[in-house]
């Protein structure tokens, strides 16, 4: 008896598949494909061909998935080996990064505040000298 509900409830959630797969669109049936394929090569890679007990994330698979968290509404129904949290975290560990890279300083490095001064009080006493043409001859 316990074997016929199994069989049912299988069959009964098979049944449910095939009509939300009938529903979607052609781009939403084309991203769910790839988003199970990249986690099926995932599984490959790692635990079928016994290199590793659980899966390991490469940077690529990362980014692949921030990328489809944001172009793949059913992205979260689709995730079978990570949890949506660990999307987002890898989504707002990238995010940090970028602005970590963009926000540094570039160009040429300040002059300290002395150095200004001295500039200053050189190009008053002998005002033909410019502040540049001083400048040029310390360095």
């Amino acid at each position: 008896m316990q074997n016929l509900s199994l069989f049912i409830k299988q069959w009964g959630q098979i049944i449910i598949w095939f009509f939300q797969v009938k529903l979607k669109s052609d781009n939403e049936k084309d991203l769910e494909i790839l988003a199970l394929r990249s986690q099926l090569a995932i599984v490959q890679q790692n635990i079928v061909n016994k290199k590793a007990a659980k899966p390991k994330f490469t940077p690529v698979y990362r980014i692949f998935w921030v990328l489809l968290s944001k172009f793949f509404s059913g992205w979260k129904d689709s995730l079978m080996i990570v949890k949506p949290e660990t999307v987002v975290k890898w989504h707002r560990k990238a995010f940090k990064l970028y602005w970590k890279r963009k926000s540094k300083k570039t160009g040429r490095c300040g002059i300290n505040i002395e150095t200004i001064n001295l500039i200053k009080k050189i190009h008053r006493e002998n005002p033909l000298l410019s502040p540049e043409k001083i400048h040029e001859n310390n360095d």
